[in-house]
């Protein structure tokens, strides 16, 4: 605990002292170095890590009030040219849902690929069409599992029930201002391929643009299957992976704010074929929600600030984020700087739940809040 404390408390001092007026930065993700690979040709090397400070209010036995975490890291070397192209990530991240979750530090023991959350080869076949294939990403929403990509350092609920990564084919085709990206393979991480997954996107113009995804399950994916490599899907609730996801968001930039919003639905259909273990889905269920985010740069000066609200609501008998039945809104904001590769960025979070009792040390309360002081490291 004392090592961790020190580390985050390093990134933190390192942010703050470099607070001084420099060239205009929203808060940029990681950015490629290009270094030399001999015979592969130039490739790109990058990487992350952040951490933050936390103080919540609203959390049920066994959860601190305040503490520290690190949150994510990452290390990544492409080659991005040429006919064949390739991808190596190690990372983790703990993923932090305001309202259904708690704060934890990042594990690589829970995915089944350990630390290497991207191992893929892509092929080139011409200036339309792309293919891809081994550990891909999800093509499903508009949050990334990284937080420095995201307007504030907590996540929604309608991150928090979509597939993060998988192995598969993918195959992308580009027309104009139009694209489409199909991966059939194995959502959710379980090893059984049967989920196929779709991206499409529009670019009306360089500031407008519109994306519709959706996950849809081909077969069954049975109980004994292990979901992230943690605990079997019977134990993590089988409709979270048999199930069908469908969404858009829109995004649109006047000027130094942009705004994005996003709706997503997902439901499981009934599956009694294991009700005799008790992993039977025993009726239709569903989850709904929509969000608005924004990111707002000040001119030319290293400030930003991040935001969103939501509105969520679970359908049915399956606990898809809270209990069932849940419904919630709520809302964060997280005003950041940065300077180059260092940022520093302060998350306030609340949720308000509508018709359900659980947070509190009864599990009587319908408030949570957290507020959190990130900083990280990009290049």
């Amino acid at each position: 605990m004392q090592q961790k404390f020190r580390l985050l408390s390093a990134v933190l001092l390192a942010g703050t002292c470099l607070a001084m007026p420099h060239a205009a930065h929203a808060l940029n993700g990681t950015s490629n170095i290009q270094i030399d690979g001999g015979p592969l040709g130039p490739l790109d090397f990058s990487g992350g890590v952040d951490g933050y400070f936390y103080a919540q209010g609203g959390q049920t036995p066994g959860h601190n009030g305040t503490g520290a975490d690190v949150d994510d890291f990452m290390i990544q070397l492409s080659k991005n040219t040429g006919p064949v192209q390739f991808q190596l990530q190690l990372a983790d991240y703990a993923g932090y849902t305001l309202g259904a979750g708690y704060p934890k530090e990042a594990n690589a023991n829970h995915f089944t690929t350990g630390p290497l959350r991207a191992a893929n080869v892509s092929f080139v076949v011409n200036n339309n069409l792309t293919l891809q294939v081994g550990q891909l990403g999800s093509l499903e929403g508009y949050e990334s599992t990284f937080t420095w990509n995201n307007p504030t350092g907590v996540d929604t609920i309608l991150y928090y029930v979509t597939n993060s990564e998988n192995r598969g084919v993918s195959a992308t085709y580009t027309q104009g201002p139009a694209s489409l990206q199909v991966t059939y393979g194995d959502g959710n991480d379980t090893g059984v391929w049967n989920y196929l997954q779709f991206l499409g996107t529009y670019n009306f113009d360089s500031n407008n643009n519109l994306n519709v995804f959706g996950g849809i399950e081909l077969g069954v994916t049975g109980p004994a299957a292990y979901g992230y490599g943690q605990t079997t899907v019977g134990g993590n609730g089988i409709y979270n992976v048999d199930c069908n996801v469908f969404g858009a968001w829109y995004s649109s930039t006047i000027g130094n704010l942009t705004l994005t919003p996003e709706v997503q639905y997902q439901y499981s259909n009934p599956l009694h074929r294991y009700a005799s273990s008790g992993n039977d889905i025993p009726k239709y269920t569903s989850d709904f929600g929509a969000v608005l985010f924004g990111q707002y740069n000040f001119g030319t000066s290293p400030y930003s600030i991040g935001a969103w609200v939501e509105y969520a609501t679970s359908n049915g008998a399956a606990d898809w984020f809270i209990n069932p039945g849940a419904r919630l809104v709520g809302g964060s904001i997280g005003p950041a700087w940065q300077y180059k590769d260092i940022y520093t960025r302060l998350t306030g979070g609340f949720v308000h739940l509508l018709n359900t009792e659980t947070y509190g040390n009864s599990g009587t309360g319908k408030d949570y809040g957290i507020a959190q002081l990130q900083a990280g490291l990009v290049f």
